[in-house]
């Protein structure tokens, strides 16, 4: 996943194809995306329309092992010599152009395979990179790859400077509305358009659950507790009550 500094909150939801990358398959991929946490204010209501033809693509559930998370899958081949062509779940452009380990793990993989990345580059404007990989050396071992999914160990994560977050670090926290007190929901997905977007599942009725977009920004998010493993927010009259309409009563502060 890619981090993305909006300037203002006219950019809100206003993000490219490219920049739209979480996984929306009910539950995120862990992978090497960076959240940043903005101060300011947003129009919900206007960020609501715009949200809704935003979203971006469903994938399949390819997700990684225990202790292993995402940094891109491999979408194709590149020419014929045998170099792939790479979307990035990275925040880190290192992890596409410096040599070294790497793993790829794919549907039915028992273990993650180690391969080397010989060398790899940006192809500009189209948000893919270009690896060499040891060993796959023409076209048709490249597209072999196809689907594959590049992973690294979870350990192996850089440290985060204040109101930044590991995208593996927020996805399962309960949210707790800061007024009221009640959990609204579980996030269960995150995607950047501008700002980072939180997707809450959220019970809506019996039986039945809703996924709530609870924009990333401080005033909103106020509390974001990783050691007591708690999100409280304090969304705007109707933000909830837009994904939600009667099955939550909010409270309004004074």
């Amino acid at each position: 996943m890619s981090i993305f500094y909006a300037k203002s909150t006219n950019s809100l939801l206003g993000g490219s194809p490219n920049q739209q990358n979480s996984v929306r398959s009910g539950k995120a991929v862990v992978n090497d995306g960076v959240f940043t946490q903005f101060p300011d204010k947003i129009d919900i209501l206007s960020m609501y329309d715009r949200s809704m033809s935003n979203l971006p693509p469903k994938s399949k559930p390819l997700t990684p092992p225990d202790g292993w998370m995402e940094i891109g899958s491999i979408v194709g081949a590149q020419g014929i010599k045998g170099e792939v062509k790479v979307y990035p779940n990275s925040d880190f452009p290192e992890r596409f152009t410096k040599s070294g380990e790497r793993w790829l793990w794919a549907n039915g993989d028992l273990e993650p395979r180690s391969i080397e990345l010989q060398k790899g580059y940006e192809i500009p404007g189209k948000g893919l990179y270009v690896l060499q990989l040891a060993g796959i050396v023409d076209r048709n071992r490249a597209e072999n790859l196809r689907g594959t999914m590049l992973i690294i160990p979870i350990t192996d994560r850089p440290r985060l400077s204040p109101g930044e977050y590991h995208s593996q670090d927020l996805i399962d926290l309960p949210v707790f509305h800061q007024i009221t007190g009640a959990q609204v929901g579980i996030v269960t997905d995150i995607f950047s358009a501008g700002h980072e977007i939180l997707v809450v599942t959220a019970p809506s009725g019996k039986d039945k659950t809703t996924e709530v977009m609870i924009p990333f920004v401080k005033a909103i998010v106020p509390i974001v507790d990783l050691p007591n493993r708690r999100i409280e927010i304090l969304p705007p009259p109707g933000l909830l009550e837009i994904y939600l309409g009667g099955a939550v009563e909010e409270a309004t502060p004074t």
